[in-house]
């Protein structure tokens, strides 16, 4: 099985800019994500970045990168064109893994993980069990609820399922955080990229919600393992 892992890094970041570039006691951001996701066997890894500070940071330290257009409006499209330049080189991947670039913290086992859950024609993805009251209410927390064969039924900023009248929806039912990481079938990535925004997608931001109403299934594993993205400066300072 051949496996393409990307780690999407842009700098001009609305709510952290150069964020790929702060630095972690002594090593950029990127650097650090890229020595996580080095612990785990993949085909390739790449840092796909529309930036040359970032792309030399990442291949001075001897890592690979490549150049993408700046104007990719999400991830999953740069990840998209690295693809794309690839198979052009003639290589080829059976699966194409999203590595956010804001996860200096994330574990080789989370990544074993969603390797476990590739499936062929599909999406998969990560959650966690939410165990804070607090978590569940943030709507930066995206909740996710599952069918019985573990294929997400719906992603929402919301704390979904809503119970009506219970203070606590923790103690009635087993809620589940999204956890951003993405393995594609390699061949259906680029029908993904060719959809059209979708009304759902627009209401909650989540871009997951346009494959959804589109009827592509995402195949959600369940990990032990904690996520500490980092959206602004004051969660690199925490």
């Amino acid at each position: 099985m051949k496996i393409l892992a990307v780690i999407p890094a842009r700098y001009a970041s609305s709510r952290f800019p150069g964020k790929p570039l702060a630095d972690i006691d002594g090593q950029p951001m990127v650097w650090r994500v890229y020595q996580q996701a080095q612990k785990v066997n993949w085909t390739k890894l790449v840092v796909a970045t529309d930036d040359d500070r970032i792309f030399n940071a990442v291949t001075s330290r001897g890592g690979l990168a490549m150049m993408t257009r700046p104007d990719h409006p999400s991830g999953s499209d740069r990840v998209g064109e690295v693809l794309a330049k690839l198979q052009a080189q003639g290589e080829d991947f059976d699966f194409v893994v999203n590595i956010q670039g804001d996860e200096p913290f994330i574990q080789p086992e989370q990544l074993e993980e969603l390797k476990g859950a590739l499936q062929p024609g599909g999406i998969s993805s990560l959650m966690k069990k939410i165990e804070q009251k607090t978590m569940l209410e943030a709507p930066q927390v995206v909740k996710v609820v599952v069918n019985a064969q573990q294929q997400a039924l719906y992603f929402s900023r919301f704390p979904i399922p809503f119970f009506r009248g219970e203070e606590n929806p923790l103690a009635k039912h087993n809620y589940y955080k999204h956890i951003g990481l993405y393995g594609y079938d390699a061949q259906l990535l680029p029908k993904l990229l060719a959809l059209s925004p979708s009304a759902l997608e627009q209401a909650e931001s989540l871009e997951q919600l346009r494959w959804l109403e589109a009827g592509y299934p995402i195949y959600m594993a369940e990990t032990q393992y904690e996520s500490h993205g980092i959206d602004y400066p004051e969660d690199l300072k925490r």
